[in-house]
């Protein structure tokens, strides 16, 4: 019997982390969030949004300028699907000065 083992190693380097425990202070630089409107849940692990204007909003970082590949994951939950964003760099999703990074519902 010939067992092959290949081993990738990556390296991954967080650039932004918000657990949302109670607040949207960032734990591993300072891309701390501001709360417009969401409330947090009861047991301050995570935030309601009503679908319509609430926001957190993390101001212009350059660390967040993200130059090759990168991932951004969400745990949400909704009471309905509709199109919405969940995370997304910028105030356009269109157009000339698009976003440069979007991840919604649809």
């Amino acid at each position: 019997m010939v067992i092959t083992i290949q081993i990738c190693l990556i390296q991954i380097t967080f650039k932004t982390y918000h657990p949302l425990n109670g607040n949207a202070m960032d734990l591993i630089n300072a891309n701390n969030g501001i709360i417009n409107g969401a409330i947090p849940t009861l047991d301050s692990k995570a935030y309601i949004f009503d679908g319509l204007d609430d926001t957190i909003n993390i101001q212009y970082a350059e660390n967040l300028n993200f130059q090759n590949y990168f991932t951004i994951s969400a745990l949400i939950k909704t009471d309905e699907i509709k199109t919405q964003p969940i995370i997304r760099k910028g105030t356009q999703v269109n157009g000339e000065n698009a976003s440069p990074y979007y991840l919604g519902l649809s």
